[in-house]
Order: structure tokens, then sequence, then C-alpha cells
């Protein structure tokens, strides 16, 4: 056995390495993480793959060069997610607060300096959290509400059911009537999480950054 595995070592490592990048495009796919430049990860993964299963078939050092290629494209994504932002005209916003990190692809913003307003919708909300509470087949979503109605919806991981939303005038924003909320203490974004039966307030979002 031990001797098999000795001669076999580089087509092992080529099969497991192909079977691994092919599995993680199929999970970035689900993930909905295709917006913009994130389709590049995917892609990426999949070229990775058939690389993999060309070295397997063909034998070939150039393939496994090729293959080396790709490398700087997770160095270039993880630079991308270190210097967080928001892509708005094709420009790298930073924006102040922290609201828009729950901000969907597609919103209208203004953007003036690092404050980043929505505009289009007017009104909206965020959730993250088991497909079935919001009428999904999917066992993990992320939700967006515009005025009232389901705007957009996108695979999530799983993780801790979260609410984002704005308290105004004694009611929250956008969110469903099928969602007992606690009242906030005060008007503004709050980030709200599910524990045991209901929801429980965490603390509110900076408005500065959107709105």
């Amino acid at each position: 056995m031990r001797a098999w595995v000795l001669k076999s070592l580089p087509e092992l490592v080529a099969l497991f390495s192909a079977g691994g990048l092919c599995l993680t495009g199929v999970e970035l796919l689900l993930m909905g993480h295709t917006e913009g430049v994130q389709l590049l990860a995917p892609l990426t993964a999949f070229v990775g793959a058939l690389l993999g299963f060309l070295g397997l078939v063909l034998k070939r050092w150039g393939l496994a060069f090729a293959l080396a290629l790709l490398a700087p494209v997770g160095v270039f994504r993880l630079l991308q997610h270190v210097e967080e932002g928001l892509w708005v005209a094709g420009q790298r916003v930073r924006p102040e607060g922290d609201l828009w990190a729950f901000m969907a692809p597609g919103m209208v913003v203004a953007v003036a300096g690092r404050r980043v307003q929505v505009v289009e919708p007017r009104t909206w909300a965020h959730f993250q959290g088991p497909g079935p509470w919001v009428g999904a087949s999917s066992t993990w979503v992320r939700v967006w509400w515009a005025e009232g109605q389901l705007w957009k919806r996108l695979k999530g991981v799983p993780g801790e059911a979260l609410l984002v939303a704005r308290f105004s005038e004694g009611c929250w924003e956008s969110v469903p009537s099928a969602f007992r909320l606690p009242p906030a203490p005060q008007e503004g974004w709050w980030r709200l999480r599910h524990e045991g039966e209901g929801w429980k307030l965490m603390a509110p979002l900076s408005r500065t950054g959107g709105a």
C-alpha cells in the first residue's frame, strides 16, 4: 500500500486538488457569489479543476505551470476582502459606519465622499437565516425587503439568524408582519439576532454611511 501511494502520489494530489476546486466552485455558485468581480472566484475554481483533471490524463508539466498561474487570483481576491468597501460605478468606495455591509447589489446609491446614501429603494430591511422562515426552499438565505415587498433573495451561509431594519415612528420599516420584533428604545437602524423563540435587539448600527 505504501509503495502504491508513493508511486501514485502525483496523481492523487491532482485528483484531490481538482475535486476540491470543483466543489469550491459549486459552493460559490450556490452562495450567489456571481455579482461583478465576484464571478472571478467560481470561474477560477472551475478552470483549476479542469486543469487538474487534464493533468491526470495528459500528465504534462505545462498544465501544472498553468495551474500555478491561477494562484495570484486568490491573492487578488484576498486583498479585496481585506480592503473592504463598495463598488460604485466601477470605483471602490470605503464608506463610514457599518450599515453599508448589509446593502444589496442593485441598490441605487448617492455617494458624497465616504458617505453612501441609499436612494432606491426608499425603505428596506435585510434578513439572513433559515429559508423556510421566508418561504424559501433553500436551507439558508439572504433576503432584502423593499417597501414591504420581497426585493432580492440570495443563497446564504449557515450561521446566526440576523435581521437589519430601521425603526421609525414606532414601527419597523419594510419588515413583514410575520416577524414579531421588539420595539427599539430609539429610532434608527438596528441589528437583531434570533435567540430561542424570539428576536433580541443588538447594538444600533451607525447611521453614517447609509440610510
